[in-house]
């Protein structure tokens, strides 16, 4: 999945567990978490690793890494009542999920398999720009992710930039599960006809189509219920 996509599942998980615990620190922690793996792996991967490994889903896109820190995480949990690393922890698991990390199971385990397969991505990050740019679903879960920040985070952007992106933010909140719905019944006719569309979005796949699919009807369901540190 790319980036748009990975931060709109981290928002989701961020806002349910500020929700849960009151604690809106939770939410860009969350976010992050979904953001990570790519941020750092990426990087390291095709930059600095280009001439050995040459792939961008090494260290953090392994299993292993978030079995640490939801130990860690339970550990803080027990004994400060902090709920951070396991929001980060969270936030990193959703990223391998939507990436479907158990379809490259040397990487997701490692080192249980070996050392990591070498790629070969010429121009990476170009093709990567432009997928992005150029993917539809890619802008609606940039726009509704945009949509949950300025809300969740009123305040901060009222004091810092005045009223009118509340304004508008609170009157885009009646569009945001129709038109995640909308995505998630894009994916699901493109999956049952066996269709592909590159402007829904660059390589897309049968998986990715399912994952587009339960993200874009998992979100809307979820924005239904209105999370009070959104909509209160």
């Amino acid at each position: 999945m790319f980036l748009a996509c990975h931060l709109f599942v981290g928002v989701l998980i961020g806002l349910l567990l500020a929700d849960r615990f009151r604690d809106r620190r939770l939410l860009p922690i969350a976010a992050a978490g979904a953001l990570l793996p790519d941020l750092i792996d990426k990087p390291l991967g095709h930059l600095l690793l280009a001439d050995s490994i040459d792939d961008g889903r090494i260290y953090m896109h392994g299993l292993f890494i978030v079995l640490f820190l939801l130990l860690a995480g339970i550990l803080l949990w027990r004994k400060r009542h902090s709920f951070v690393l396991l929001a980060l922890a969270l936030g990193i698991l959703s990223h391998q999920i939507l990436d479907a990390m158990w379809e490259v199971p040397v990487s997701w385990f490692y080192p249980l398999f070996g050392p990591y397969q070498a790629g070969d991505f010429p121009d990476f990050f170009a093709f990567a720009l432009w997928s992005e740019l150029a993917s539809l679903s890619e802008w609606v879960f940039a726009a509704v992710s945009a949509v949950l920040l300025v809300l969740a985070y009123r305040d901060v952007v009222e004091r810092r930039l005045g009223s009118r992106p509340v304004v508008a933010a609170r009157s885009a909140v009646p569009l945001l599960a129709p038109l995640l719905a909308g995505l998630g019944s894009a994916a699901m006719l493109l999956l049952m006809t066996g269709s592909t569309s590159e402007v829904f979005m660059v390589g897309e796949t049968p998986e990715t189509n399912l994952l587009l699919m339960a993200v874009g009807f998992g979100g809307a369901v979820l924005l239904r219920r209105r999370p009070a540190t959104v909509c209160e």
